[in-house]
């Protein structure tokens, strides 16, 4: 009498209050996958944002050289003169 009474009273209870645990806690981890995915995409964002400051910094730093061995080639050029006169 009393196992059926434990089946027949608890069990659906019972079922009941794991199946509300379970939800609870899948809800709780599909937030958590959903702040991982905003957080990822804003380290997309930074990187893209990071590239594009680091392109520009080379090409003004190749820039920046091709000046100076402009300034080179000028002045190799001025003694070249001097020494074949």
């Amino acid at each position: 009498m009393t196992a059926k009474l434990v089946s027949r009273a608890l069990m659906p209870v019972l079922v009941t209050v794991l199946l509300g645990m379970l939800t609870w806690i899948g809800n709780g981890a599909l937030a958590t996958i959903r702040e991982q995915g905003q957080d990822i995409q804003q380290i997309k964002t930074d990187m893209r944002v990071i590239s594009t400051r680091l392109d520009e910094g080379v090409v003004r730093q190749v820039n920046n050289n091709a000046a100076h061995i402009d300034d080179h080639e000028r002045r190799l050029q001025q003694v070249e003169r001097k020494v074949g006169m």
